[in-house]
């Protein structure tokens, strides 16, 4: 197959073009590829600091249900000490009622004895003045 110079001419201007579209599209993707470099530089970035904190984040949720659990023993602790507490002033209440009673009875037959000197004293005064 033969060319004319014309033809020839314009096969010629394809190929330039054609070259300079492929030498674009290479820039093009050279471009790319590097775009693609750094956003990997930056995803693994971001990807160590975020397992960072999530690393963090996990160790205070650890620290918090320590915690967590201390204050729930602490409580149960609180509880049974109230428990015990409120048992103990029952029963020194039943105590102190105990007392009051005895106190009362006491009192009563320290009054009931008080008036049975009284009246030995009192048939003794007569006594004595009948007598006299």
């Amino acid at each position: 197959m033969q060319y004319n110079v014309t033809q020839y001419s314009k096969l010629e201007q394809s190929v330039e073009k054609l070259e300079q579209q492929s030498s674009s599209r290479k820039k093009t993707i050279e471009e790319l590829n590097s775009n693609i470099d750094q956003m990997k530089l930056q995803f693994a970035g971001t990807k160590l600091e975020f397992e960072n904190k999530v690393e963090r984040l996990s160790e205070t949720v650890d620290s918090l249900e320590k915690l967590k659990t201390q204050l729930e023993n602490k409580v149960a602790e609180q509880d049974d000490r109230s428990a015990l507490d409120k048992s103990t002033i029952g029963d020194l209440q039943k105590q102190l009622e105990k007392m009051k009673l005895e106190n009362e009875t006491l009192k009563q037959q320290l009054t009931s004895r008080n008036d049975r000197i009284d009246q030995v004293l009192l048939c003794d005064t007569l006594k004595h003045y009948n007598c006299a």
